[in-house]
């Protein structure tokens, strides 16, 4: 009903990227100095293979 078309309505109107987060970062990636260390890169990597694994 109405709260349905309300919901979809601010659904429809959300960014699908919030850029007061992401901005921060691409400067960094463009600039050169985003860092990640090796370490937390293989836990993530690892993290999303095992999600991969369990599907």
């Amino acid at each position: 009903g109405k709260d349905f078309q309300i919901l979809k309505q601010a659904v429809a109107q959300t960014p699908d990227v919030r850029e007061e987060l992401t901005a921060p970062l691409k400067a960094k990636v463009n600039a050169g100095t985003y860092q990640v260390s090796n370490e937390s890169f293989a836990d993530k990597l690892l993290q999303k293979f095992n999600e991969l694994e369990n599907l």
